[in-house]
């Protein structure tokens, strides 16, 4: 935009400048450069005085004026040069204003009327090429009169008569009580007027005017107005356009959605936008009063500062790369950041924008992802499943030890083989249906009894288990395959279904375990420091103690959970023998001193109705990881608008305990989302702390102690979870 504003100026036919209010040059038409400097071919950024030499008095007074606010014409007048030259000039000076009526710079119009013989030939293609007409009113006729130039700006015939009541007519209606008011103030005071304005030629266009008057006076008598119409409309569209573009640019500074900021050459603030604050914990003012090396976190403050200097001197470039900076608080803030350097008109830097997109939350994510991921790496190495990541088309990514020694074949040789390789030849086609619903995404997973050939010729007999990962966008990743070798077992009909339960228990403790230590041991540490700070700022000695009661029966339960965590330890593998029963009340109980904190801070209402001699199956340290999350997922995605309710009750149910969670907070779109509940890594609300994990690790979890769980939820209204397990 501002190119196109250059060329625009540029290309007028006229000695037209614009300069700020220092009077240094900003843009020139070609004419002006032509007939002022005609051996320079780059004047902008010099002052004024440099370039129009031998100017007169009255010239610098006129531009003087033109700085208090006033516009100046001066019609002509004769400059005597050094040389015996002799010159006549006329010239117009207009001030233009910013937004908040303060003196932004002048546009400054110089014509050269030397040629006495070709004087009235210039005035006329001045008034033709300047679009300034005249005009006249005679009060004791009622006559006026418009030279031709004012008739072309009105768009009229030659032969158009004007009046007051005609030419007031064309004035844009929201501009003519301003003129009426202004003819009136001349008749009764004298009052003579300069103004801008907008009228609606006879053809129907808009053009900018710039109107002024003054009154004719005959023996102390006003006896008629004269005055002239100029056509501004280039001007004030690059005025207006100009004014347009800053607008906008500042508009997008203040609501960008990065955090922002200009930046002088020692790195000191000069301008920040809300984001930056909101990241950082600054307030502006507080920006003010520091340098953006004051927030940087670096180990090497010589190093950033030489950076600093050498992106501000455009030595180097900066594009984006990653930045941590130092927040308010003192916490890490990390992000992207890049720097834009800007000139001035004399390409000398004035200072720089930089931009700061903080990714704070996707960089903790990404951390505990990271970590998560070490976790499984390290449960595959040492696994003694045998265990397996595998392409769409079954081709092997990685195996573990404990693969390669069920099928005789080292890690080397495995990667060469495909699956249809070493799978027994009556499996492979029941395995294809199996794989077609994963790809048709109706189902996740699988598990099988499929027979394998061993390197030496003979068959194994396996549990075989397959669970797919997605991208984000659904788009099949990998798989993870585990087998368990169950050859010499598989005469053993009555333990068959054992041991499908014991492949699938296995994949849920290796991918349950790392997740139940952080989730549980955190909901733990996070009640107490709750806790402790109720205590901190509680004054009343009552309450206190009830505080410090909580506090001990928060560390009882921590207790209990790393015993329990302690046994899954030693837990090898889950089956109906190795459950043991446990008490559903004290359970509930248990995680009701995990959380009383949370429960307080939400003010949150539990309604419990579970009969104390209901016991369920069950591994300890898992019931209390799935009572947990449930409970803590209806705080978390609890309603603004209501007390969050949760409502827990059982029933037997044959040989079975039904266990059931109701919540009164923000529901799930199960029309949307049913079938990615369970899922790994989904998650349905706008909430930072989600992970997607929860319920998919409860459900595994539900699942290895032959348990099932299924939902029921609607939208701002609540969610109900139902689990069946095996009564203990």
């Amino acid at each position: 935009m501002i190119n196109s504003i250059e060329k625009l100026i540029r290309d007028l036919p006229v000695a037209i400048s614009i300069v700020d209010a220092k009077l240094n040059l900003i843009n020139y038409s070609d004419q002006w450069i032509n007939s002022f400097a005609p051996k320079k071919t780059d004047i902008r950024g010099k002052h004024l005085n440099d370039i129009l030499l031998d100017m007169p008095i009255s010239f610098e007074e006129a531009i003087q004026s033109a700085l208090k606010g006033n516009i100046s014409l001066n019609e002509g007048e004769k400059i005597f040069l050094p040389k015996g030259e002799v010159k006549w000039l006329k010239w117009k000076i207009s001030p233009y204003k910013n937004n908040d009526d303060t003196l932004e710079g002048l546009t400054i119009i110089i014509e050269d009327v030397s040629k006495d013989k070709k004087e009235l030939e210039l005035l006329h293609k001045a008034e033709n090429v300047g679009r300034i007409g005249g005009w006249q009113i005679n009060l004791e006729t009622n006559q006026s009169y418009w030279t031709k130039t004012t008739r072309d700006i009105h768009e009229v015939d030659e032969d158009f008569i004007p009046s007051i009541e005609k030419g007031i007519h064309f004035v844009k209606e929201n501009f003519r009580e301003k003129v009426t008011n202004l003819i009136t103030l001349a008749l009764e005071n004298h009052q003579p007027w300069d103004t801008q304005l907008i009228i609606t030629t006879a053809k129907g266009n808009e053009v900018w005017v710039r109107a002024k008057g003054e009154v004719e006076i005959l023996n102390n008598k006003c006896v008629g107005l004269i005055g002239t119409f100029q056509d501004i409309t280039p001007q004030k569209l690059i005025e207006l356009q100009f004014k347009k573009a800053k607008a906008t640019i500042l508009t997008e500074f203040n609501n960008s959605i990065n955090g922002m900021a200009m930046l002088d050459e020692r790195s000191k603030f000069i301008k920040v936008n809300k984001r930056l604050c909101q990241s950082l914990g600054y307030t502006a003012k507080e920006f003010m009063q520091m340098s953006f090396l004051d927030i940087s976190y670096t180990e090497n403050k010589a190093k950033e500062v030489t950076n600093f200097k050498d992106v501000f001197s455009g030595k180097i470039n900066s594009p984006f790369k990653e930045k941590t900076c130092i927040h308010k608080s003192g916490n890490l803030i990390y992000g992207m950041l890049s720097q834009s350097l800007v000139k001035n008109i004399d390409g000398e830097s004035s200072y720089l924008i930089c931009t700061f997109q903080d990714l704070t939350t996707e960089k903790n994510v990404q951390i505990e992802l990271s970590h998560f991921t070490e976790s499984i790496q390290k449960i595959f190495k040492h696994s003694e499943i045998g265990m397996a990541f595998v392409t769409l088309n079954k081709g092997w990514k990685e195996v573990n030890h404990k693969f390669c020694d069920i099928l005789g074949y080292s890690k080397e040789e495995l990667l060469e083989l495909n699956y249809s390789d070493i799978t027994h030849t009556e499996d492979i086609g029941a395995e294809l249906l199996f794989l077609k619903e994963i790809i048709d995404n109706k189902s996740e997973s699988y598990r099988l009894e499929k027979r394998f050939i061993h390197k030496k010729g003979h068959v194994i007999y396996t549990i075989f288990t397959t669970t797919v990962v997605r991208k984000s966008d659904g788009e099949i990743l990998h798989f993870i395959d585990q087998i368990i070798d169950i050859t010499l077992k598989i005469e053993k009909e009555k333990e068959l279904g054992t041991l499908v339960d014991i492949t699938k228990n296995q994949n849920n403790s290796l991918m349950n375990f790392a997740q139940i230590v952080s989730h549980n041991l955190r909901s733990n540490s996070s009640n107490m420091t709750m806790l402790s700070n109720f205590l901190v700022e509680e004054e009343d000695e009552q309450e206190k103690s009830n505080i410090i009661d909580m506090i001990s029966k928060s560390a009882e339960s921590l207790s209990q959970t790393i015993d329990d965590l302690n046994d899954v330890v030693q837990l090898k593998t889950i089956t109906l023998e190795n459950l043991q029963s446990v008490s559903l009340a004290k359970t509930i109980n248990q995680i009701q001193k995990s959380i009383n904190g949370l429960l307080i801070e939400k003010k949150a209402i539990l309604e419990i109705d579970i009969p104390k001699d209901h016991a369920v199956k069950a591994v300890s340290a898992y019931l209390e990881s799935i009572f947990l999350n449930i409970v803590t997922n209806a705080l978390k995605y609890s309603s603004e608008d209501r007390t969050p309710v949760i409502k827990i009750n059982s029933q037997l149910q044959g040989d079975n305990i039904l266990l059931s969670f109701s919540d009164n907070g923000q529901g799930i779109d199960l029309k949307r989302h049913g079938d990615k509940v369970f899922g790994l890594y989904k998650t349905f609300h706008q909430n930072k702390e989600a992970k997607g994990i929860g319920l998919f690790i409860s459900k595994n979890q539900i699942q290895a102690m032959m348990g099932s769980i299924r939902i029921e939820s609607i939208v701002d209204q609540g969610t109900t979870l139902y689990l069946t397990l095996v009564k203990g």
